[in-house]
């Protein structure tokens, strides 16, 4: 019996904005085969759908089966890894789905996730291995909102480097002095996020009031925002 899979790649980022929709098409054959395309998939986005077609072109019913996501890279996070599909008759297809999330980190990290189909016996079907790549969904250096901003307690500081860079990120007081340096160095292009504590650089809770997260990158870029610290 042959197998025949179609899927499609849809992304959301992290505030739910809809993407354009990719159509990919792939053939699942035993033994393993390793698709040449790479899928892009964006950095630090989530609610990413990975939607398959399953078609049936033998003369019978094929009765319950699995798609499984059998292998993934560590920063692809799939909400479950088993979809099943009870019955599909011949020359019928069924749909299963996959959603995932892409976590914080590296542009460019590569990754493969291999695929299997089961019947209900145990028995492999079809496997495949799909590569996929991060990318940034922007293309500039930008510091962004802190969240949750305001907070009692711990503030996370997101923000993206286009280029490998020498970055600092200080908190600084209302008066523009130093409260906490969070973070002092290299930094390659991606995705990134740094938790300010409320503490200053002595372990100290700092006071209730209005502070600043201000990004450096090589001298080139600078930037701040606001962070209210409420006790």
């Amino acid at each position: 019996m042959t197998v025949l899979f179609f899927f499609l790649i849809s992304t959301k980022i992290k505030n739910y904005r809809e993407r354009n929709m990719q159509k990919l098409a792939g053939f699942f054959f035993f033994p393993l085969l390793l698709s040449a395309a790479e899928h892009f998939v964006p950095i630090g986005s989530s609610g990413n759908r990975l939607l398959f077609t399953v078609q049936n072109f033998s003369s019978f019913t094929l009765q319950t089966c699995l798609v499984k996501i059998v292998s993934s890279p560590e920063w692809m996070k799939f909400e479950s890894d088993i979809a099943q599909l009870d019955s599909i008759p011949d020359s019928g297809e069924g749909n299963v789905e996959f959603i995932f999330k892409v976590s914080e980190g590296e542009e460019g990290r590569q990754g493969i996730v291999e695929l299997s189909v089961e019947d209900q016996k145990g028995q492999i079907l079809a496997r495949k291995l799909l590569v996929f790549r991060t990318k940034l969904e922007s293309r500039e250096t930008k510091l962004l909102p802190a969240y949750p901003n305001p907070t009692n307690s711990s503030v996370t500081i997101p923000f993206t480097l286009v280029e490998s860079s020498e970055i600092r990120l200080d908190i600084c007081n209302v008066l523009g002095q130093t409260v906490r340096t969070l973070y002092y160095g290299e930094k390659p292009a991606g995705f990134w996020s740094l938790v300010w504590d409320g503490k200053d650089d002595n372990g100290t809770d700092v006071s209730s009031g209005l502070y600043f997260g201000r990004l450096v990158v090589q001298n080139t870029y600078r930037s701040s925002i606001k962070i209210i610290i409420q006790r």
